[in-house]
């Protein structure tokens, strides 16, 4: 990131907003939110990075497939990161 000054107040809602596109229908779009919102978790507070989890963990256990998928792959992105 060129300027995590300047993004670093908005990383958490920037990430909230993140996490609701990834639940898109297709895989390569999904994964690319997914990736962009382990980038937006870099700067995140540690309760937006809670939050996170959180979310990932609640779509695992309740979600279909395609969101236990979803939820997989924000977690690998956060951890790379």
């Amino acid at each position: 990131m060129r300027h995590p000054t300047l993004f670093r107040p908005y990383a958490d809602e920037i990430g909230r907003s993140l996490l609701g596109a990834v639940k898109d229908r297709s895989e390569v779009v999904s994964l690319s939110y997914a990736v962009a919102a382990g980038y937006a978790c870099r700067l995140a507070t540690d309760k937006g990075i809670l939050q996170t989890v959180d979310w990932c963990k609640k779509n695992y256990w309740v979600g279909e497939e395609r969101e236990r998928r979803a939820s997989g792959a924000v977690l690998g992105a956060v951890y790379k990161q």
